[in-house]
């Protein structure tokens, strides 16, 4: 759906390396739902989005 958006191959490195990137955020977003289930789930979304889009600074 992204490649399409792009009007990009889906098979292009680039393409899957974004959609990896927003399952990495899902997979430690349900991660931390699961340790701390009071956790609002969609501020940890745009905490997430936020982080990725800074260039994942530790």
């Amino acid at each position: 759906m992204i490649a399409q958006r792009l009007g990009r191959r889906t098979g292009e490195f680039a393409i899957r390396n974004f959609g990896g990137a927003l399952l990495g955020v899902m997979l430690a977003v349900m991660v931390t739902i699961g340790e701390d289930p009071q956790a609002d789930i969609f501020d940890l979304i745009d905490a997430g989005m936020e982080h990725l889009e800074s260039g994942l600074p530790l």
